[in-house]
């Protein structure tokens, strides 16, 4: 696998920590579900040590999980409306709740980046932002 360095904020990793989890739990064919085995372990090993080890970073990553289902249930629910070809007020009332569950998780995300800032060792913190803003 080849690795691609990108910075980013430790909220955004989380986020696609969780969402390959997803396609891993998902996935049948045994070369994908390789690959994202791969890729969830390296992520998995990068949120480890950066991330501060406190009760209230727990809270604030729980929330960006439950923030992140939701939406995922959200869509599952969109698309089976759009399977039945169900485009009425239900389905409205489902769109508007992704849309704010979008603007929910982006919430839980900058508090828990804002949070991780405050508290990470010095050196992780030169390190991300000599990469430049996340």
């Amino acid at each position: 696998m080849n690795e691609i360095l990108v910075p980013t904020g430790l909220a955004e990793l989380i986020d696609q920590i969780i969402i390959v989890q997803g396609k891993l739990n998902t996935a049948s064919d045994p070369a994908d579900r390789r690959i994202l085995s791969q890729r969830l372990n390296v992520m998995q090993r990068v949120a480890a040590r950066v991330s501060p080890q406190s009760p209230p970073f727990d809270q604030l990553r729980k929330s960006v999980v439950s923030a992140r289902h939701d939406i995922t249930q959200l869509e599952a629910d969109l698309r089976a409306c759009e399977a039945r070809s169900e485009f009425d007020v239900a389905f409205v009332a489902l769109a508007r709740a992704y849309l704010q569950a979008q603007v929910d998780l982006d919430a839980h995300k900058l508090a828990l980046d804002t949070y991780a800032d405050q508290t990470l060792p010095e050196s992780v913190s030169a390190d991300r932002s000599a990469s430049g803003p996340s």
